[in-house]
């Protein structure tokens, strides 16, 4: 008989694997942004609108959970609410996926029509942006450890 899993057990599976679909999804975006000529099946009629807001979606869940649960938001004082934290969440990855979708507009604009081009163009830019993003919130993590010290030496004195 299998043991049912909890609340907790989900919420942490949540939290580790929505934010690679998160990334996924933001490559996809801006392989659409920049008009790459995608499989048939992705961009058929209707289904071009489809996958372009499904992408969208998904990048935004993805940085959601991933903001969501990091470990800075743990040592600002007073402790934000939950509600709080979801909304600084939210609009941090609001400016991200839409600061994305202005550059690869205006890059679509900037770069031949070789689909090739445009391709490395929107693969290289969203993992930059993604590398550019993880290493700024693990600088903010290190942060968080140097202000915890700084409290536990303060509350020795």
């Amino acid at each position: 008989m299998a043991t049912p899993i909890s609340v907790r057990e989900v919420r942490k599976i949540l939290a580790k694997y929505l934010p690679y679909g998160g990334a996924f999804g933001f490559s996809m975006l801006s392989l659409h942004s920049m008009n790459v000529p995608l499989p048939h099946f992705l961009t058929a009629g209707r289904i071009g609108h489809i996958v372009f807001h499904g992408s969208l979606c998904l990048s935004n869940i993805g940085m959601v959970v991933y903001v969501f649960n990091r470990g800075v938001f743990d040592v600002i004082q007073p402790k934000p609410s939950p509600q709080k934290r979801l909304l600084w969440s939210v609009f941090g990855s609001i400016m991200m996926n839409l600061g994305s979708l202005l550059f690869w507009a205006i890059s679509k604009e900037l770069c031949p029509r070789n689909s090739f081009f445009r391709t490395v163009v929107a693969i290289s830019s969203s993992a930059g942006f993604l590398v550019i993003a993880t290493d700024y919130f693990n600088v903010m993590d290190e942060l968080k450890k140097a202000v915890v010290v700084d409290r536990e030496i303060i509350s020795e004195e």
